[in-house]
């Protein structure tokens, strides 16, 4: 016969181990065919910080033709950089 030995007591009042964080996911959206502007405000209402959308040399109506991450895919809202361009 075999028996399992505990050598550690339960201890209810001990704290329970924290539970692991996830970041926030927000979808990136297809930016072509916008204005650099219409696309900057739809990366934010997206859930993305504005500071990380950059669009180099482009004036806020001048149309975007690529952008850095694909149309779809889901990143961290907080983290997250995208450079759209002409």
């Amino acid at each position: 016969a075999t028996a399992v030995v505990l050598t550690d007591a339960f201890d209810p009042s001990a704290s329970p181990l924290p539970q692991p964080s996830f970041p926030v996911v927000c979808t990136v959206q297809d930016f072509v065919g916008m204005t650099m502007n219409e696309a900057k405000n739809t990366w934010k209402a997206a859930g993305f910080d504005d500071k990380l959308f950059d669009a180099p040399g482009m004036a806020p109506q001048d149309i975007v033709a690529t952008q850095s991450i694909p149309a779809w895919w889901t990143e961290p809202c907080d983290v997250t950089s995208i450079t759209v361009g002409m």
